[in-house]
């Protein structure tokens, strides 16, 4: 709630509490108590319930309001169709390991399970930029130059996955190496399709028209179709490419979601986005992708991998955003 109150100090300082409460308890019942499971419970507990009090008692004025019919009806026909499109999610997010493992064993569960941890680090930026920037856009749609800003933050996003996903394809067999031990040598193959596919799954909070005008029951629709089309790419690619092919299928499927999303939602909350400089670069990067899995791994010492990337950072940066760059030069230099 702080976050939709455009509150963000306040919510930054209820999650450190939190956190922080939670280790400190924790620390305490394990090391100091000696309680084993339950003192991690009781931590959590805790914590929670001392930042609710204190979240309740600010947000008292809000919570403490007499109940509308209206208001009521409204939220639930906004929300209901959510609920079938979040399971659809949950359902695709899930099913990669069920059909892994009964189309291929267990071995190529552990692998794209491994993967998928890695790959999840991209959730933290995505995580981050919804966080603020949906309450921002709910707030602020009706202004005339708010299509350009997320157009343009779109664009800095854009050039974060790129370097990310460059990041995941230079150094994932390194991360491998030295947190993963034991026969699972696809791993690095698989975070490098996996990366992209989470990063792409987030780009739907560009496209909040179908948010703005409260279209729940489109979302809704597209979720179960992009799952059915996830269930088919799996069922297609699992049995001759395993952990491989699930991590394909996560990506043709979130892709396909996020095509949908931005078609749908462009025609009622039009905003100029540039894609073209971006899709020349993906390209590139996902033959390189194609190119690393037919060789099984990219062998070349660390450091040159370290120049490799310095050098395609400078030039995705500079690329993408070089008109920005010679502005902030011009200033500098006025």
């Amino acid at each position: 709630q702080f976050k939709w109150r455009l509150e963000p100090h306040l919510y930054a300082l209820t999650s450190v509490a939190y956190s922080l409460l939670v280790l400190a308890l924790s620390y305490y019942y394990l090391v100091v108590a000696v309680i084993g499971l339950k003192g991690v419970l009781l931590a959590y507990m805790i914590s929670g319930f001392c930042c609710s009090i204190f979240c309740v008692y600010k947000l008292r004025k809000e919570l403490f309001v007499l109940p509308s019919l209206v208001v009521f009806k409204k939220l639930l026909a906004f929300s209901i169709p959510l609920v079938p499109a979040s399971l659809s999610i949950w359902l695709m997010q899930s099913l990669d390991r069920v059909m892994l493992s009964s189309l291929n064993g267990l071995v190529e569960v552990g692998t794209f399970s491994i993967a998928a941890k890695f790959a999840n680090i991209g959730l933290l930026a995505i995580t981050a930029i919804q966080s603020a920037l949906t309450p921002l856009i709910y707030k602020h749609h009706t202004e005339h130059d708010t299509p350009d800003k997320i157009a343009s933050i779109l664009s800095i996003y854009l050039t974060m996955c790129l370097i990310i996903i460059l990041g995941a394809f230079l150094f994932s067999d390194n991360l491998v190496d030295i947190f993963v031990s034991g026969d699972f040598g696809q791993v690095a193959i698989v975070i490098c399709v996996l990366v992209p596919a989470i990063l792409f799954n987030g780009l739907y909070i560009f496209f909040p028209g179908l948010y703005i005008f409260k279209k729940t029951k489109s979302i809704m629709w597209l979720s179960i179709f992009s799952t059915i089309l996830n269930v088919i790419f799996n069922g297609l690619l699992i049995p001759s490419y395993g952990a491989i092919g699930a991590a394909i299928a996560t990506l043709l499927s979130s892709s396909m979601y996020v095509a949908l999303i931005y078609h749908f939602s462009s025609k009622l909350y039009p905003c100029p986005y540039k894609f073209r400089g971006f899709i020349s670069w993906l390209v590139a990067m996902l033959l390189l992708i194609i190119l690393f899995t037919f060789f099984d791994g990219l062998i070349m010492p660390f450091v040159t991998k370290v120049m490799i990337f310095i050098l395609l950072f400078s030039v995705i940066v500079y690329t993408r955003h070089q008109f920005e760059l010679k502005t902030i030069i011009k200033k500098k230099e006025a």
